[in-house]
């Protein structure tokens, strides 16, 4: 599907290609490279798309129009090799808005946010409360995968940038280029000014950050059992435009937490603070297990219909179900409901009832998944125990 006219909105639709050739070769060039059209194609400014379902595309979504709002989409099982993501975007004037998205088991990225050059900026983006997770599970390992990327190449420098309450997770399966969390940066030097708070990563390569002149990095909680932050800054410049602090990091190191600082890696705890300034007021957690403990719940309304949400789950002791407050969602008493598992979203709910004020339990126990459209690489399995993502509405 095309948008050729600015301010269309487009609500609740399924968008997808029951194509099954999904090779990674291109039938047109013979060559590695996206070869099967995008779900949505946005080629005017001002769209919205809420509450859609976009899946077994090429890229689910490409748009490097202003001013776009995607929010409460369910993006999947695009792509059939690493150029294929579940968003592709870029903005210039105005803010693009990407926000309460479920985006997961996409070929390349979960959200590319690039521009290969000048015909696109990376200017005004908005990326909150999206939960990216597993990006790169159906495709073999040689295909590269970040859960959040961006940044351009040399002359396409970022600004006025906002990454905030995303939720980024890779299973501990997962090779490391395939457990990418957030990637600030990529080939051009001269980045502007990026906000990156309030984010929950547990990936093996949990955070990139490269040549920035501005960034306010604060109350972040970091898992990885590599290391934790990546930071590369321009040759002669330092850190004193940042504010970096009252971060959580859960160490999954025996040899406690590593940093790497332009080109020093292995750095602990206290000598990334020295070097660079940077935590002071940030914690350190560790545990017995290397990894966090208990269960973390986040339930994110929709502003569009009430009673609708999404409700993700981390649930690090492995609990075969777990209670879940979903006061905030604008059900009224009496109300009828429904959750239904994202990776598995056309089969019946996980649960159903009627709402009387007190949570409602959701089982984690899950391992059925739906089926991608025809030939991919490899076939995805569930997040779950550890994980799992819930659409929950009004019925």
């Amino acid at each position: 599907m095309e948008l050729c006219g600015s301010h269309v909105i487009i609500w609740g639709l399924e968008i997808t290609n029951s194509y099954p050739d999904r090779n990674r070769i291109s039938p047109y060039t013979g060559t590695v490279h996206s070869w099967r059209g995008p779900g949505l194609f946005i080629n005017a400014p001002h769209c919205k798309v809420i509450n859609c379902i976009i899946h077994d595309n090429n890229t689910g979504i490409y748009d490097k129009e202003d001013g776009t709002e995607i929010y409460g989409c369910l993006l999947y099982y695009n792509g059939n090799n690493g150029f294929g993501h579940g968003l592709y975007i870029g903005n210039n004037h105005d803010t693009k808005i990407i926000t309460e998205n479920l985006i997961f088991d996409n070929a390349g990225l979960g959200i590319q946010s690039y521009s290969a050059n000048t015909t696109s900026q990376q200017k005004g983006i908005r990326i909150e409360g999206n939960a990216s997770f597993n990006n790169g599970a159906i495709t073999l390992d040689d295909q590269n995968s970040t859960n959040i990327l961006i940044g351009a190449e040399t002359g396409v420098s970022a600004e006025r940038i906002l990454v905030v309450s995303n939720y980024i997770y890779a299973p501990a399966s997962a090779a490391a280029n395939k457990s990418k969390g957030l990637r600030l940066g990529q080939v051009d030097q001269n980045n502007k000014d990026a906000v990156v708070t309030d984010n929950y990563i547990a990936c093996k390569v949990p955070l990139t950050v490269q040549w920035w002149e501005r960034v306010q990095l604060q109350r972040n909680t970091i898992y990885t059992p590599m290391t934790s932050i990546n930071l590369q800054t321009k040759s002669g410049e330092s850190t004193a435009g940042f504010m970096w602090n009252s971060n959580i990091f859960v160490c999954g190191r025996g040899t406690g937490l590593a940093f790497t600082y332009n080109s020093s890696g292995g750095i602990d705890l206290s000598s990334w603070r020295s070097i660079t300034g940077l935590d002071s007021e940030s914690q350190m957690i560790k545990t017995p297990a290397l990894r966090p403990t208990g269960v973390k719940t986040v339930i994110r309304p929709n502003k569009y219909e009430a009673g609708r949400g999404h409700i993700i789950v981390f649930n690090w002791d492995l609990a075969s179900s777990v209670d879940v407050d979903v006061s905030n969602l604008g059900l009224q008493i009496e109300d009828e409901y429904e959750v239904r598992d994202a990776q598995n979203y056309f089969e019946p709910p996980v649960a159903r009832g009627t709402y009387r004020g007190k949570s409602i339990r959701l089982p984690m126990d899950l391992k059925h998944i739906a089926s991608p459209s025809g030939n991919v690489e490899r076939l995805p399995t569930h997040t779950a125990p550890q994980f799992a993502a819930f659409v929950i509405q009004k019925v």
